[in-house]
């Protein structure tokens, strides 16, 4: 695999650049930092089907280009394609994937969790073509749109300020739709 330094160069400014790791007297609260992305690659659409090689492969390459951020939780559903795409990297990162019942209310109550617990620290959340623009749109996000059901490459940043308003910035891993190989873009 050829590291894509332009990708990890990227997320290291944005969390290195974040306010909520540097140290600042004039904040009262801390910025967080919530990843997003949909699970990798299935298999079959089946109701809980595994990753299939071209998924396994993209979860590899989150890992690659995730593995040197400062990320304090993940979350997944109960679904073994969000777990296995979490998997290669909170094994990296010696973190415990937190994988939360998928329910009516649970994408209300994980932005309740990211807002107070979660508070000025950086968090992954594994999701589901269906739940990820509903996730982002929970956490303050206004410009999220639906998700494709061949598309697995999105990868979505979104700060929240101290003041609850919210930024994202979308960009991409692997490669769309082909074998993940190591390519970044950013959406414009």
């Amino acid at each position: 695999m050829k590291p894509d330094f332009t990708f990890a160069f990227a997320i290291a400014v944005l969390i290195l650049a974040s306010p909520h790791l540097q140290a600042h007297s004039e904040r009262q609260i801390a910025d967080t930092t919530v990843i997003v992305v949909r699970h990798a690659e299935k298999v079959s659409d089946d109701r809980d089907p595994v990753l299939s090689e071209r998924g396994k492969d993209r979860a590899r390459v989150l890992a690659h280009v995730l593995g040197e951020t400062a990320i304090d939780a993940i979350y997944t559903t109960q679904y073994l394609r969000t777990r296995q795409t979490a998997e290669p990297l909170a094994a990296r990162l010696n973190l415990d994937a937190i994988a939360l019942e998928a329910t009516d209310t649970h994408i209300s109550e994980l932005a309740d969790r990211i807002r107070t617990a979660h508070r000025g620290h950086v968090v992954l959340i594994v999701g589901h073509s269906n739940t990820v623009p509903a996730i982002l749109a929970a956490l303050g996000a206004s410009d999220s749109r639906p998700i494709g059901d061949e598309e697995y490459d999105h990868l979505y940043i979104l700060t929240i300020r101290g003041d609850d308003t919210a930024q994202l910035l979308t960009l991409r891993y692997g490669a769309a739709g082909a074998s993940p190989a190591h390519s970044a873009r950013v959406k414009r």
